[in-house]
């Protein structure tokens, strides 16, 4: 024991060592992490100007709302400036440039003296031309001087407004009152100018800050993740810190795991320790508890239906029919080979004492019984899947043909059909084509024995539903109903699909197939309100893939076989007791 402590000190000595060094090199790493990721937190921030990206986003936000106050201001003025230049124009009949170039022109004295010649001679050369005729010398004189002044004025009005084209002397001189209108035209327009600058440079100053404010989110996120790589970068790092301190102060110790308490004591005689035979006991307990407490809690998150009385508490209907579980080497109904040129789809005549096909026979006479009126058009569904309902389909179906009715297996469930499979039959051409008018019914249906005939789903479209609850749907029945005894329609479960409860409202009555332990209490819960919405007559329940040994002795007799008793009278005993 000396030996394992020394040791024991030795080894938790190597190992502080092992780990000194391991943290010491991680401390490196991550001084290096938490220097790269605060410089890289540094240079985000460079790059986008950023200080406090929330105070900078409600900065932004704030001067938005200043610049648009102030745009509408300036457009407003605008309006009001554009208005009264519209105005004064209107008034003035002169263009921008014309009113520039007259109020300029009318202001030189060079112009106006020339201006004020020419108007001298223009009134002489009309007095003159009173007194004489236009070849008198003086109005030729005069006529030459008016040309020269004119010419003249023309060339200073060049000079000074550097306007080519002639300008007529009588807009070269105006009155006080366009003179005013003038001016005030020109300070209309040089206002207008300036707010049009104003509302535009507070737009494009806007747009910078709109601009910004649609990449803050970005931005933000960019600086979140820095922020949270720095924090985490920063955390790592003291904690290896004081780890560190741990191991530093570890390393001064000599201090082992284990020490001596007490030499052994070697006893007299072998003993039986009570803590052993306690802990043996108290294990066989904790085992037997957990099991019964597993097989409790297993029971307990089973949300099946795993008895018939269950099935039809639940539901309220009629139980109808009954289809046990049968474990034999016959086949069923649809399966067996049939005597009298039938086809290999159902119950084989030499063998009537088969229980599953005697239930078939008592489900077939119940459907006499369960109505004030002849049940002649049955749909047949369930609520999930896997419960049997299309063999349950072509059995009943089979039965009915036995006894010499004439019987027509419609396949309604187009979402899955199945009864091609079953009855080996091709599906090219069905009863959705015949909805839709593109084949007649004589070319769909399929015969298979002297009474039976089966009608496949057909090509499977893509809204079975609408086919179903349509006009062309009522008058096949009405159709089918004139020329058989019964027509049997297997369709789709009533979970996820309302096929069923919709063609229910359209025949004589509804069959709901239901298997113990297959149906859950979710699925019938549903099942059951869809058809209590649908308000379809509900023939009843068949019970199918019964085990007649599970089912409580209060509900149905037990059938265990006795130590000696054949097959045969094992099967006739559960047929008799099966449903008294």
């Amino acid at each position: 024991m000396q030996s394992y402590v020394k040791n024991n000190i030795q080894t938790n000595s190597s190992q502080v060592l092992a780990a000194g060094e391991f943290i010491k090199q991680q401390l490196q790493l991550s001084q290096q992490e938490l220097e790269r990721t605060a410089e890289a937190l540094r240079k985000f921030k460079n790059q986008n100007q950023i200080i406090e990206l929330p105070q900078e986003a409600s900065a932004a936000i704030s001067n938005i709302a200043q610049l648009d106050e102030q745009i509408n201001q300036s457009r407003a003025a605008l309006a009001d400036v554009s208005a009264q230049e519209a105005q004064v124009g209107s008034q003035l009949n002169l263009q921008k440039k014309q009113a520039v170039q007259i109020t300029s022109l009318s202001q030189i004295p060079g112009v106006q003296d020339v201006l004020g010649e020419l108007q001298k001679v223009q009134t002489k050369l009309a007095t003159e031309r009173t007194r004489y005729t236009d070849d008198h010398p003086s109005i030729i004189f005069l006529k030459n001087q008016e040309i020269t002044l004119n010419s003249l004025l023309q060339q200073r009005v060049v000079q000074v407004a550097g306007v080519k084209e002639n300008v007529s002397p009588g807009k070269l001189q105006i009155g006080k009152i366009k003179e005013n209108l003038a001016s005030q035209y020109l300070q209309l327009q040089a206002q207008r100018q300036g707010l049009e600058k104003k509302v535009q440079a507070l737009s494009n100053i806007r747009g910078s800050y709109q601009q910004k404010l649609a990449i803050m989110p970005n931005l933000e996120k960019q600086q979140g993740d820095l922020e949270r790589k720095l924090s985490v970068a920063q955390t790592n790092f003291q904690n290896l810190v004081t780890r560190q301190k741990e191991i530093q102060i570890a390393e001064k110790q000599s201090i082992g795991n284990a020490r001596v308490i007490e030499a052994a004591q070697v006893p007299k005689k072998p003993v039986v320790s009570k803590i052993t035979l306690i802990l043996a006991g108290s294990g066989v307990f904790v085992g037997l508890l957990f099991g019964v407490s597993a097989a409790f809690f297993v029971d307990l998150i089973d949300k099946s239906l795993k008895t018939v009385k269950e099935i039809e508490t639940f539901f309220g209907y009629s139980l109808v029919g009954l289809i046990p579980k049968f474990q034999s080497n016959s086949k069923p109904i649809y399966l067996n080979l049939m005597e009298d040129g039938y086809a290999d789809k159902f119950m084989n005549g030499s063998t009537p004492s088969l229980v599953i096909h005697q239930a078939y026979q008592m489900l077939q006479a119940n459907l006499k019984f369960i109505s004030h009126k002849k049940v002649r058009i049955i749909v047949v569904t369930s609520s999930v899947t896997e419960e049997g309902k299309s063999e349950v389909c072509a059995n009943l179906s089979g039965a009915l043909a036995q006894a010499g009715r004439r019987v027509l297996l419609v396949d309604a469930d187009m979402h899955s059909p199945s009864q091609h499979h079953l009855w080996g039959l091709i599906n090219s051409v069905g009863l959705s084509n015949i909805i839709v008018g593109q084949d007649e019914f004589i070319q769909a249906v399929q015969i298979v024995t002297k009474y039976l005939s089966v009608l496949t789903a057909g090509v499977q479209p893509p809204n079975p539903l609408a086919l179903i609850d349509s006009d062309g749907m009522t008058s096949l029945i009405d159709k089918f109903s004139q020329s058989y005894d019964y027509i049997v329609f297997d369709t789709p479960p009533l979970v996820n699909t309302a096929d069923a409860a919709v063609l229910g409202k359209m025949v004589d009555g509804v069959l709901l197939v239901a298997q113990p332990g297959v149906l859950d209490l979710a699925s019938a819960t549903a099942a059951k309100s869809l058809l209590d919405r649908s308000e379809a007559n509900i023939l009843g329940i068949i019970a199918n893939g019964v085990d007649v040994k599970q089912e409580p002795d209060s509900y149905l007799y037990n059938s265990k076989r006795r130590v000696g008793q054949s097959v045969a009278q094992t099967e006739m005993e559960i047929s008799d007791l099966m449903y008294k």
